[in-house]
């Protein structure tokens, strides 16, 4: 149940991150938004690092594990934010969640197993969320969505390592949102551009970010646990229901609109995790 539950926590989190970051997004240049939302991860998540944090923990080839993950999750961050910045937040994000998919999928070949009601569940939940952004009604350029399907191989990637390889989540964070923010931060070095534009503008710009950063920051907490203590497939897929989250924050917040084929898509999606909290 820790991993519905937490699994659940994630996909309100990132779904709401989606919505505000997407604003930033087109309001700016996406790259450093992806920067900043990364590096004031890193810094949220510092001194609980320090404080609670053991580098033992980070022993035996672990914290290289975490590096890659973080350099991963900044190449997907980096595709992601450019497609916020040209298509629908909803149905992109929709597209994004099959992130937990690719995640199940690699705890799978790593040997976990679930029993068949969860499996079903599973299924249910990834088709209900493919059947929430089905629809191109939005208009989504073939850029965006190829953009973010290259950042859903990354996050699948990055999200494995999280649930697979263990420490303490405070100093995981800190590594991982480190790497990324250095690694994004080297590529606009080496392109000859601002770390800073269109950031630092006012306090009020900034607390948008750093509030999207404590979203995500939460949301991949409750993702590493759920995947620790839990199942790292019921946690993956459960949380990659931040589509349809996004989804309805994109309907209220820019307006876009949800066709037939979504709203079915919300009733299988709920269906399949009404099974998989019976059983898993």
């Amino acid at each position: 149940m820790i991993s519905v539950l937490l699994g659940a926590s994630a996909a309100l989190c990132w779904g709401a991150q989606n919505v505000l970051l997407a604003g930033v997004a087109r309001r700016g240049d996406p790259d450093v938004a992806a920067l900043w939302y990364v590096t004031y991860m890193a810094l949220l998540a510092a001194p609980f690092a320090l404080a609670t944090g053991d580098l033992s923990d980070l022993a035996d080839g672990t914290i290289g594990y975490f590096v890659l993950a973080g350099l991963v999750q900044a190449f997907g961050m980096i595709a992601f934010t450019r497609a916020l910045g040209i298509g629908p937040v909803g149905m992109l994000t929709g597209l994004l969640s099959l992130e937990g998919s690719g995640a199940a999928i690699l705890s799978f070949v790593a040997g976990e197993s679930v029993g068949l009601p969860v499996a079903a569940g599973l299924l249910l939940a990834s088709v209900g969320g493919v059947l929430l952004v089905a629809s191109r009604s939005g208009g989504s350029p073939n850029r965006g969505v190829g953009l973010t399907l290259a950042a859903v191989a990354c996050f699948a990637a990055s999200l494995f390592c999280l649930g697979h390889y263990e420490a303490n989540l405070a100093l995981t964070m800190l590594v991982f949102n480190g790497a990324s923010s250095l690694a994004i931060a080297g590529l606009l070095k080496v392109q000859g551009r601002s770390l800073a534009t269109g950031r630092f503008e006012s306090a009020r710009s900034e607390s948008v970010m750093i509030l999207i950063a404590a979203l995500g920051l939460l949301g991949l907490v409750s993702f590493a646990y759920g995947s620790r203590q839990g199942s790292t497939a019921v946690t993956a897929v459960l949380s990659a229901q931040f589509g349809a989250v996004a989804a309805i924050g994109g309907y209220f917040h820019f307006g876009e609109k949800l066709a037939p084929s979504q709203i079915a898509g919300f009733a299988i999606l709920a269906s399949g995790v009404s099974l998989v909290a019976a059983f898993a």
